[in-house]
């Protein structure tokens, strides 16, 4: 099995990322960094950086927030693949702690707490319940207070260990909307 290379920019027309792991590949390519230089960015080796691009390990939820952070990349297209690469919005470059607002500190230290290991299924199930739900009581929240109820209902199921329930999620977004 061969390994991945990291991508150069001009590569990234005729690539299709399915992973995780292609889309990091995707944002370093973009970026127009090589494997070091976001290595010492996002604060890993780059051993580590290597078994993520070649899908032999998950991020953590530490670096995804990093790369979140320090790149302003949308999490749903991170872990999904769906949206835009970047997030757009209000939303300034480089400041994505802005919109944890408060909870951004508790947050990085949940991940830390945890040793990082972020479920990445769960997460993107309920970022897709909440945009379905959404569309479907035709409302549009502001990208702040979204990121927080996602962050609410992962939390939520990542400590009951249910499976994302559309109909409880409609129920809790129905009361705060």
């Amino acid at each position: 099995m061969s390994r991945k290379k990291i991508l150069k920019k001009e590569q990234l027309r005729s690539f299709q990322p399915k992973t995780i792991g292609d889309r990091i590949n995707v944002v370093i390519a973009d970026n127009e960094l090589n494997g070091r230089k976001f290595c010492d960015i996002i604060e890993i080796s780059s051993g580590n950086l290597s078994a993520i691009i070649n899908d032999d390990s998950k991020p953590s939820a530490a670096l995804l927030f990093r790369i979140l952070e320090r790149f302003s990349v949308d999490t749903n297209w991170l872990l999904s693949g769906k949206g835009s690469m970047y997030l757009t919005d209000s939303t300034s470059k480089n400041n994505v702690a802005e919109l944890f607002g408060s909870s951004s500190q508790s947050l990085k230290d949940g991940m830390q707490e945890t040793n990082g290991a972020i479920d990445a299924q769960l997460l993107a199930d309920c970022i897709e319940t909440v945009e379905t739900v959404l569309k479907q009581i035709k409302k549009q929240w502001p990208l702040k207070k979204k990121a927080r109820f996602i962050a609410l209902q992962y939390e939520y199921y990542t400590d009951s260990g249910k499976n994302v329930d559309k109909k409880e999620v409609a129920t809790r977004l129905r009361l705060v909307a």
